[in-house]
């Protein structure tokens, strides 16, 4: 994502290169949330293991956020505005484009979930009482 960002985008500008980061950060960006997430309630609750925050719902939330805020940032000159100011206040300066399209990126949500499902226990789902019969 780096290398697109920083150097083939200006060097192939077009379509290709433009949807690659848009592709990659719906993918990353709830990796990012969820590690926020499950570091927030850890600080907050550290009586739970950082695995009480791991689960279902919060990778549902994480992709749900990150997806909101594709949208906000897409469709709203306004927004994107904001963001673009904030940036170069804070960090670095950035550019954003107003573009439906991009939302196209959203099929990626499965894939997303699927690879973070990858890191919950296998058996959280069952009950703690349960014991595996072989009758």
């Amino acid at each position: 994502m780096g290398i697109n960002d920083h150097w083939l985008k200006y060097k192939y500008p077009g379509w290709v290169t433009g949807k690659l980061s848009d592709f990659c950060g719906v993918f990353y960006f709830p990796i990012f949330v969820l590690a926020f997430i499950v570091s927030i309630g850890y600080l907050v609750d550290r009586r739970q293991s950082t695995n009480a925050f791991l689960n279902k719902r919060n990778i549902f939330l994480a992709i749900a956020f990150t997806d909101f805020l594709m949208i906000v940032v897409k469709l709203s000159a306004l927004s994107s505005r904001l963001i673009e100011e904030f940036f170069a206040s804070y960090f670095f300066r950035i550019s954003l484009t107003q573009d439906w399209t991009d939302l196209l990126a959203f099929i990626v949500n499965p894939l997303t979930y699927l690879y973070l499902q990858r890191f919950l226990k296998k058996n959280s789902d069952m009950p703690k009482h349960h014991k595996d019969s072989t009758d």
